[in-house]
């Protein structure tokens, strides 16, 4: 996979979106020292994180001064809770940018909202699915998603809080019997 320079970094950020949406998985360059970070073009005073939709556009960027660089994964839901941070400590977010370090300069909270758009909407399919279950096991569901996104989204549990949401809305899910099961 190799970067089409003639895609422009408007193009090459909504890609970022729409792979990282289906994949829901971000790439970044981190060393010993730490993850990929690099001066904003606008503002020479902010730092910018880099982060691509894959692996291998993350790799094309790991030469010369960032050679000791290594891909690395980091899972969507944890991105999410990074960007927050990342927002706090006055960083932007540079998304699938070129070997020419061309590309998009983003606010964390603009990021922040538009991947949490993707998260909303995937609630929302559960949530039309668990509408095809009984009743009251429905509200049950219902009542463990809002409680613990509530939580992980006011700051108290965060990334564990939503593993072991999604852990027990598996374990509840294995126990329906088979004629309650989604189907394909």
């Amino acid at each position: 996979m190799e970067f089409d320079l003639t895609i422009n970094s408007k193009r090459r950020y909504e890609n970022f979106i729409k792979s990282v949406s289906g994949s829901k998985t971000i790439w970044g360059l981190k060393s010993e020292d730490g993850w990929c970070i690099c001066e904003s073009k606008d503002n020479k005073d902010t730092g910018v994180m880099l982060f691509w939709s894959d692996e291998a556009y993350a790799q094309q960027f790991a030469v010369e001064e960032w050679m000791h660089y290594k891909p690395t994964s980091i899972p969507l839901d944890k991105f999410i809770n990074w960007l927050y941070k990342m927002n706090a400590d006055d960083l932007l977010v540079g998304v699938n940018w070129n070997t020419n370090l061309i590309g998009v300069e983003v606010d964390p909270f603009d990021l922040y909202k538009e991947l949490g758009e993707v998260v909303l909407l995937e609630i929302e399919e559960l949530r039309e699915k668990i509408k095809q279950l009984d009743e009251s096991y429905a509200k049950s569901l219902l009542l463990i998603i809002y409680t613990r996104l509530d939580t992980a989204i006011n700051g108290t549990g965060g990334d564990e809080v939503i593993k072991q949401t999604v852990k027990d809305l598996f374990d509840m899910y294995s126990k329906l019997p088979d004629s309650k099961k989604f189907k394909k």
